[in-house]
């Protein structure tokens, strides 16, 4: 089976910090932070194996750029795939409630 390369936006560190920072601070929960951790890296580890599992965005515009996105506890991992290289760049990790569709255009210009 091909793994794909992930490579991390300078975006999605923060984006991880920041939800776990939010977590321990706003309800001073260690464990829940910690779990979310753990989610991340099985869910990033399935998308290596197997990017295409999840589909491209509604949005007509960040689909048409390849954006695909995974649900993780309440954040939205987003992605894209670039098949010439076998790579897997991780872009954002947004939580649901976030105008994402938003953020992620401003992150193209």
């Amino acid at each position: 089976m091909q793994v794909y390369n992930l490579i991390y936006s300078k975006f999605i560190r923060l984006d991880i910090d920041s939800a776990y920072e939010y977590i321990i601070e706003e309800y001073k929960n260690q464990s829940a932070a910690n779990d979310l951790l753990n989610n991340i890296l099985e869910k990033v580890e399935d998308i290596a194996e197997s990017p295409y599992t999840w589909s491209l965005l509604e949005d007509d515009n960040l689909a048409m750029k390849g954006y695909r996105s995974v649900i993780i506890n309440k954040y939205k991992l987003f992605y894209v795939i670039d098949e010439n290289t076998k790579d897997v760049k991780l872009i954002r990790f947004l939580h649901c409630k976030m105008d994402w569709a938003t953020i992620l255009k401003n992150c193209l210009q």
